[in-house]
């Protein structure tokens, strides 16, 4: 048990930590300091949202809910971060991956009339599902220098080559990502024959989380919490030596 401290606390304020007799264990002083930096805030990092649609045959129900999400979602962004810059990639079969937009800041996409949401809202359900040859061009527009976040979808399993060479090629694939320093992959799973055992192998092996999107709010809320997360970046550090205490509280 430890003897509460009143907030706000005096300057210095001295309490005791003691067992369950009541009997002082360890003596503690509280020193409040109040932060200020007279430096110049550091430059904002630059981030990049890549999103990674599956529109293989299955997500036929699913898709325009995707689309529909990833609008309003950045819409909201725009107001948040409006340097933010968006790549869009999709997949289905094998060999059929498609870089629709690389880069493109909010701002431009939710222009009125831009030609990037009529590419969003035209994306339509195919064929197979490979999800690797995905990961390989995201791979490929990673740029070192910036924060980038990835927000993989899918609704199923990777089932295009034979699911075993999938599986070898997605590993493969994840691996070679890893030595990107400012990189996290979160994915989303749709649905109940998604493969979420892969789905959360990936995310867990590049800095991400796996994400359930059971209907159209999961979906937007697994968008916004992948923006955030590079919106947050922007954010200054702010550092504070500890000197000798032996443990710091940030209000």
């Amino acid at each position: 048990m430890t003897t509460p401290i009143p907030l706000p606390f005096s300057a210095t304020s001295k309490f005791a930590t003691r067992d369950f007799k009541g009997r002082p264990v360890r003596y503690f002083r509280v020193e409040r300091q109040d932060l200020s930096s007279s430096a110049a805030p550091p430059a904002r990092p630059l981030s990049d949202l890549i999103l990674v649609f599956d529109r293989s045959g299955s997500m036929y129900g699913v898709i325009e809910d995707v689309k529909a999400s990833a609008l309003k979602t950045l819409t909201v962004e725009e107001l948040n971060d409006p340097d933010l810059r968006v790549s869009l990639i999709t997949y289905s079969g094998r060999g059929d991956v498609k870089l629709h937009f690389h880069r493109v800041s909010v701002a431009d996409i939710m222009a009125t009339n831009s030609t990037y949401q009529k590419e969003i809202r035209a994306i339509q359900a195919t064929y197979l599902t490979c999800i690797s040859q995905a990961l390989e061009m995201v791979d490929t527009l990673i740029d070192d220098t910036r924060v980038t976040g990835v927000l993989l979808h899918t609704d199923g399993c990777a089932n295009d080559s034979p699911p075993s060479a999938e599986r070898r090629a997605l590993e493969a694939a994840a691996s070679k990502m890893k030595r990107h320093p400012n990189l996290f992959v979160n994915t989303v799973a749709h649905g109940s024959w998604a493969d979420t055992n892969t789905l959360m192998s990936i995310a867990g092996s590049l800095s991400g989380k796996m994400l359930q999107a059971r209907d159209q709010r999961g979906i937007h809320q697994a968008l916004h919490d992948t923006a955030a997360v590079l919106v947050g970046n922007a954010a200054p550090a702010l550092e504070v030596p500890m000197g000798s205490a032996d443990y710091a509280l940030f209000v």
